[in-house]
C-alpha cells in the first residue's frame, strides 16, 4: 500500500511594494529646490536689512532753509538701513519744513542718499506776514521784511492763485505806461483795490473788474504825466465811466 503525500500549502501574506517614479522624483526635488530658493532669499534680505547707510548729501544750494533744522531731520534717518529706510516719509519730513517746497532722495550704491531740495521762490508778499511761492500758494516765514519790495497781494486764502493770475495778467500793460502795479487787495465782497507804483488807487467791482481794468490803463494813457502825478484813485464801478479824486495841494 503506498501513501500519497499531500502537497504542502504555506499561507503567505501579501506584500504591497510601492514603487517611486521618476515623475514624484522631479517633483520632490522642484520642491527641495523652492525651499532652497526661499532660505537663500529670506538669508539674502537679513543681509540687506544690515546694510547702513553710511552718507546723506544734499545736492542742492541752498539760500533759505534754515542748516541746523536740515541736519536734525537727517539726522532722524541717518541711522535707518540702506533698503530699509523709509523715503517717503523722510522727504515729506523735509518738505514740512519752511522755505522748503519739494524734496526728493534716492539711494546711491552702495550706502548713500542723495537728497535734491527745491527751495520756496516768493514772487509776491500775501497780505502782512506771508509769501506766495512759484505756484501762488501760501507759505510763512519768520521774517518777510527782507521781500518788502515785492508787490503785496491781499485775500480770502483759496484766492491767492486768482489774484495773483490777474497781476501777472495787466502789470506788463501798465508798465507799458511807466505805471508799476504795487499791490491787489480784495475784500470779502470780491471788490479790487489796485496800487499803482505812483499812489493811484483803481477802484474795482467784483463784476466788471476785466473790463475796467482795460478802461484804466485807456484813460491813464489819455493823461498827461503832470496830470496823472496829481491823481489820488480811479473809481471805475461807475456802470457810464469812471469818477477819478485828486490828491489834494499842498497849502
Amino acid at each position: 500500500m503506498s501513501l500519497r503525500r499531500k502537497p504542502q500549502t504555506r499561507s503567505r501574506k501579501a506584500e504591497s511594494v510601492t514603487q517611486v517614479t521618476p515623475v514624484e522624483i522631479a517633483e520632490l526635488f522642484k520642491l527641495f529646490a523652492v525651499a532652497g530658493l526661499v532660505i537663500a532669499a529670506l538669508y539674502l534680505v537679513s543681509l540687506l536689512e544690515r546694510i547702513p547707510v553710511k552718507s546723506i548729501v544734499v545736492n542742492s544750494v541752498l539760500q533759505h532753509v534754515d542748516r541746523s533744522a536740515l541736519r536734525a531731520v537727517v539726522a532722524d534717518y541717518s541711522e535707518e538701513g540702506f533698503f530699509t529706510v523709509d523715503l517717503a516719509a523722510f522727504e515729506k519730513d523735509l518738505e514740512n519744513m519752511p522755505w522748503v517746497f519739494s524734496a526728493s532722495i534716492k539711494r546711491r550704491w552702495p550706502s548713500e542718499l542723495s537728497i535734491v531740495i527745491e527751495e520756496q521762490k516768493p514772487l509776491f508778499r500775501w497780505r502782512e506776514n506771508a509769501l506766495l511761492n512759484q505756484r501762488y500758494q501760501i507759505f510763512e516765514v519768520g521774517d518777510v521784511t527782507q521781500f518788502e519790495g515785492l508787490v503785496v497781494i491781499s485775500g480770502n486764502d483759496q484766492r491767492s492763485v486768482h489774484l495773483a493770475g490777474f497781476y501777472r495778467d495787466y502789470a506788463d500793460s501798465f508798465e507799458q505806461l511807466n505805471l508799476a502795479i504795487d499791490g491787489v487787495y480784495e475784500d470779502g465782497r470780491y471788490d479790487k483795490r489796485v496800487k499803482l507804483a505812483n499812489g493811484i488807487i483803481l477802484k474795482l467791482s467784483r463784476r466788471d473788474y476785466l473790463k475796467q481794468m482795460r478802461l484804466a490803463r485807456s484813460a491813464l494813457s489819455l493823461f498827461p504825466l503832470k496830470e496823472r502825478a496829481m491823481i489820488a484813485e480811479i473809481d471805475l464801478r461807475h456802470s457810464n465811466g469812471f469818477a477819478v479824486q485828486w490828491k489834494q495841494k499842498d497849502s
